[in-house]
């Protein structure tokens, strides 16, 4: 499923382009057949719709302009006959001889007056400047629509243009036959209905058209808000027709004032763009567009206003022959300006369509000339030569398939077996364990089978809105990631099978990651229970410990104390001492065990950090002035406070203290430092000794590790013990000779 956005993925622009284009074609065929049977027959000397109507349709020249004909009447009766159609009507003019004055009755104002009009011969510049002008201007809209989707189906702007275009070329298409064939007359009430609100969505999608995304969904809905009311008006113009043809045409006044806005509004969003824009670039298209509206637009919108607001008599054709201006605009401007951001495409088909010519056309001349040059059928016969010609296409044919696809290559033409695809990249997602080559590898896929400038496999929160084509990432119905393609580098549009390809991929990379991420959530849980069961051992190690060596160092402490009170040899009572520092030692090592393996709870309460450094600077002072070592403070002026356990805090940063002075030589330097940043503090325990060495920094924190020989390797577990057990983290910075950092961070109180 994709993702819902301004660019989303949409299908391919080519089969709407193949059925315009056949609906266009059958269309204007239908039209031009129908309009050209008129050439050379006897008419009426008018045209009217098959409602009576008299159509706004004619030259000054023709019998029932010279006539005076209302513009607004209704033909209700002819020859004393009521009217039966248009259909009829035409008929019979056709059965009389041109200058034949045919009697007619038409209402008109309210009021009922006969006009006696002669019928006269429907001749070629009659076809020429009338239905030719309508039929030609259609052509031309169609194209327009057929570029503009087959360019760039994804689009918003493209989709604007080809349905309106599209709009206005049908309902030119079918005002013929409302005129002269009268069988589509329910469709084009409906049409002409639609056609103010499709104008309006082209003039909504165009003022910022510079890329696939630039129209938003607020006008898309505005602009379905004013086209779906339209065409609703339409079909009830489409009964009305039939049922109250008066009521139908004052409709039909307030349908093309609103076009006649439409089109103003047209001429506004290019205007706004020609003013607006930043780039050069998008003012020069807008100029061009702009150009071509003024020149089609704003004649059209002034004429119908003077004909439904003033009552100014005159042919609507003069409307129609301004159209072509706009679509002539669009065509430049897409082709020459990049308008539907559309140029590589068009360059890179161009030079495909011209070198796919050129290796064909070479094929067939080289056959020919072994045909006439070598293959004579003098020897041999016609046969003959027919197989030897044959054989030389099918042994050259391989040689043709390889510089064909070689100028795929060069012109980015990817055909996609989207099966064969899927299947290699089941099997190589299937041993990726790690997610980051996950993504790799996707990225990778897509990119060298599509032939994109770019794809990216990112978190749902880091979706690129430059994508042409995005795709979710789903396991179970849960949000692993967003898959977003570039545009591909023909910039051709992405077809329906490149687009099952995406799909396909994003849900082999979904179980991909699903399966790493379970496997990374495995090792964890198997680190933490190795880990329990390492603290298992350790507590009762502690525990066998405690109870089977304190009672005997206890016993032996107190006789040593005893003995070395009441000797009076000094070197008896300097071995005494001796004892009893050593039982000392090894009793702190057995406690160390038992901190580290008992549970407790740290007792918080608000606290002075920078306060706790200075207390803990000041016992370190006197041991660092014995060896020489410089002891520095780096602090806030003001208070830094935060909920900790004091005593546990006080003893980790000791620890830490401890192990950097004993790892100085004189005149090294100790740093304790305390820095804010955001909602954390960090404590910054700094020494300028001999390092860690880079092979064994990993371990440092690992119980019964220790580079020193008389460490017990569990200093500085405990030191992340009470850190971590008061929501902080400790690590260690960096390490190399001359300085090593340790790190603790803790949240601030808030």
């Amino acid at each position: 499923m994709s993702v819902p956005r301004g660019a989303r993925a949409r299908s391919s622009g080519l089969p709407w382009a193949a059925l315009i284009a056949f609906f266009a074609f059958v269309l204007l065929g239908a039209m031009g057949w129908d309009s050209a049977r008129l050439v050379g027959r006897t008419f009426p000397g008018f045209l009217v719709w098959d409602d009576g109507i008299l159509a706004r349709f004619h030259r000054q020249d023709w019998t029932g302009a010279r006539a005076g004909l209302p513009g607004n009447g209704r033909i209700v009766a002819v020859e004393a006959a009521p009217f039966a159609g248009g259909a009829a009507l035409l008929a019979r003019a056709a059965a009389t001889l041109p200058g034949t004055p045919l009697a007619y009755e038409v209402l008109a104002g309210g009021a009922r007056r006969a006009v006696s009009v002669p019928t006269m011969r429907f001749g070629w510049v009659d076809y020429l400047s009338t239905f030719a002008i309508y039929l030609g201007a259609a052509a031309m809209l169609f194209l327009v629509a057929i570029v503009a989707i087959v360019l760039r189906p994804d689009h918003d702007a493209a989709r604007a243009v080809a349905l309106s275009a599209g709009n206005l070329g049908l309902v030119l298409a079918l005002a013929v036959d409302f005129l002269c064939s009268y069988r589509l007359t329910w469709l084009y009430p409906i049409a002409e209905a639609a056609l103010p609100g499709t104008l309006t969505w082209f003039a909504l999608a165009f003022p910022t058209a510079g890329s696939a995304s630039d129209s938003p969904a607020w006008r898309r809905r505005l602009a379905l808000a004013v086209v779906l009311p339209l065409i609703a008006l339409g079909v009830v113009q489409s009964w009305l027709f039939r049922a109250n043809p008066q009521l139908h045409y004052r409709v039909t006044e307030a349908i093309y004032l609103l076009l006649a806005a439409a089109l103003l509004g047209v001429l506004a969003s290019f205007g706004w763009q020609l003013v607006a824009s930043r780039s050069a670039e998008a003012r020069m298209r807008a100029a061009v567009v702009f150009a071509g509206a003024i020149a089609s637009a704003a004649p059209a919108a002034v004429l119908l206003s003077a004909m439904f607001l003033l009552g100014w008599t005159f042919s609507v054709t003069w409307v129609v022959a301004f159209v072509p201006f706009l679509p002539v605009s669009i065509l430049y401007a897409v082709v020459y300006r990049d308008l539907l951001a559309a140029e590589r495409f068009i360059r890179l088909t161009t030079g495909y369509a011209i070198a796919t010519a050129a290796i064909v056309g070479g094929y067939l001349v080289l056959l020919l000339g072994f045909d006439r040059l070598a293959l004579s059928e003098s020897v041999g016969g016609p046969l003959a030569s027919l197989g030897l010609l044959l054989a030389l296409a099918l042994a050259l044919d391989p040689l043709r398939g390889r510089v064909q696809r070689a100028i795929d290559r060069v012109f980015f033409r990817t055909r996609v077996d989207v099966a064969r695809v899927l299947e290699r990249t089941s099997t190589e997602f299937a041993l990726l364990l790690d997610e980051d080559a996950i993504h790799g590898r996707v990225q990778e896929v897509l990119r060298e089978a599509l032939a994109l400038e770019w794809a990216a496999l990112v978190p749902p929160s880091e979706a690129r809105a430059d994508a042409a084509l995005t795709q979710r990432v789903e396991f179970r119905g849960t949000l692993l990631g967003i898959l977003c393609c570039g545009p591909k580098r023909s910039g051709a549009p992405f077809s329906a099978a490149e687009r099952e390809l995406v799909r396909g991929v994003a849900s082999q990379a979904a179980l991909a990651l699903q399966n790493a991420r379970n496997l990374a959530a495995l090792r964890a849980a198997q680190d933490d229970l190795v880990r329990k069961e390492r603290f298992a051992a350790i507590g009762e190690l502690s525990a066998a410990v405690a109870h089977g060596l304190r009672n005997p160092l206890a016993g032996i402490r107190a006789a040593a104390q005893v003995a070395h009170e009441i000797v009076t040899e000094e070197s008896a009572g300097e071995a005494l001492a001796d004892v009893i520092f050593e039982v000392d030692r090894l009793d702190a090592r057995v406690r160390t065990l038992l901190d580290f393996s008992r549970p407790f709870e740290p007792r918080f309460e608000d606290l002075d950090v920078a306060e706790l450094l200075r207390l803990v600077s000041r016992g370190l002072a006197t041991a660092a002035r014995s060896r020489g070592i410089e002891l520095r403070l780096d602090l806030p002026p003001e208070p830094v406070k935060t909920r900790v356990d004091p005593n546990l805090l006080e003893e980790a940063i000791q620890e830490l203290a401890g192990n950097a002075l004993r790892a100085l030589d004189a005149g090294g330097t100790l740093v304790l430092s305390l820095t804010v940043a955001g909602d954390c503090l960090a404590i910054r325990i700094e020494d300028s000794g001999r390092g860690i060495p880079e092979a064994v920094q990993e371990r440092v924190f690992d119980p019964f590790f220790t580079t020193r020989p008389d460490g017990t390797g569990m200093g500085l577990p405990t030191v992340k013990k009470l850190i971590e057990r008061q929501n902080g983290q400790v690590a260690l910075e960096s390490s190399r000779p001359g300085l090593t950092v340790f790190r603790i961070e803790l949240p601030i109180a808030s």
